[in-house]
């Protein structure tokens, strides 16, 4: 799957749906499905820190640019892996 930079606001709208839901486990597993390292949060401790970690990673997931830049890093990664292997066969066929 080829990361795409425009497709932030989809990711975001997709997110919106499951925290409106209160499935921010799920919006949190769509993230990973994008190959997005997802925010960092507990599900399910219950301190006034991992209230604010989790209410930080709704307003991440739920955000354009904040998918925007994580989809541009991916595809930055993407292009230099495809670049080594590129190079990596060259070398094999010489």
């Amino acid at each position: 799957m080829k990361m795409n930079v425009d497709d932030a606001p989809k990711h975001a709208a997709a997110c919106i749906a499951l925290l409106d839901a209160g499935r921010l486990a799920e919006a949190l597993a769509y993230c990973a499905d994008q190959r997005i390292d997802p925010p960092q949060c507990s599900l399910t401790a219950e301190s006034p820190n991992a209230h604010k970690l989790r209410m930080k990673a709704m307003d991440h997931l739920s955000d354009e640019a904040w998918w925007r830049k994580r989809l541009a890093i991916g595809a930055r990664r993407d292009m230099e892996m495809a670049r080594m292997r590129q190079q990596r066969q060259a070398s094999e066929n010489d």
